[in-house]
């Protein structure tokens, strides 16, 4: 089991209202396997992956990581381990505009080691040339497409060799051209390096992919 979630609440507080965004849920994902979140906007899918990757801390309940309690963890042990273990892929990229494209992509390679190395530079080139971006090396996220800047960031996620790949809409800010083009590499990453890959998603057709699938709403989880 690379992942489980055990009876996880989480409610934010506004003035005098308390708003309940998960409840009592629960989850588990296996090395190898493509579990897919689906449900509409404001279900509590994007707090779940964040708290399922240690963005966030649960109100209630605790995550596990191979087995190892993350509501244990501190700070900084959960920046390591997400630094190590875990790649996200974000709906808006979240790439360094005044950064090459090479250089975001070994920017968490950077962090990990304090330094880059001729290693993680050729892993960063070899990784871009997988997704056919070996042309666009050194090109800034201002000059690529919406997809290019997606299999940008799916490459940065992958730089550090992550157990666990976390993806909240992948696709949902690409045509149906380059969201097909991002939901087949997904598919080839997990089946040729058995990683485990957990997406929150309202297209069904991106959680077909899925060989599990659970349906989240009002912060109710149903598989």
């Amino acid at each position: 089991m690379i992942l489980e979630a055990r009876n996880i609440y989480k409610h934010y507080e506004n003035g005098t209202r308390r708003l309940e965004v998960l409840r009592d849920v629960s989850l588990s994902v296996s090395q190898g396997e493509i579990a897919a979140i689906v449900g509409p906007s404001g279900a509590g899918k994007s707090t779940l992956l964040h708290i399922l990757g240690g963005l966030d801390r649960p109100a209630r309940g605790n995550i596990f990581f191979e087995g190892r309690p993350l509501g244990e963890a501190s700070d900084a042990q959960l920046s390591s381990l997400r630094n190590e273990h875990i790649g996200f892929v974000f709906q808006f990229y979240h790439l360094m505009p005044e950064f090459s494209v090479l250089e975001n992509v070994l920017m968490p390679a950077i962090i990990r080691g304090k330094r880059e190395t001729a290693d993680a530079r050729q892993r960063a080139m070899e990784l871009l040339s997988s997704i056919g971006l070996e042309k666009r090396l050194n090109h800034l996220p201002s000059q690529l497409s919406g997809g290019e800047k997606q299999r940008v960031a799916v490459a940065r996620a992958l730089i550090n060799r992550p157990k666990l790949l976390l993806c909240d809409e992948p696709t949902g800010n690409l045509d149906s051209e380059n969201g097909a083009q991002i939901c087949n590499l997904l598919k080839k990453l997990n089946r040729e390096k058995e990683m485990a890959i957990v997406m929150v998603t309202h297209n069904l057709d991106v959680a077909a992919l899925a060989s599990k699938r659970y349906n989240m709403f009002d912060g109710k989880l149903n598989h």
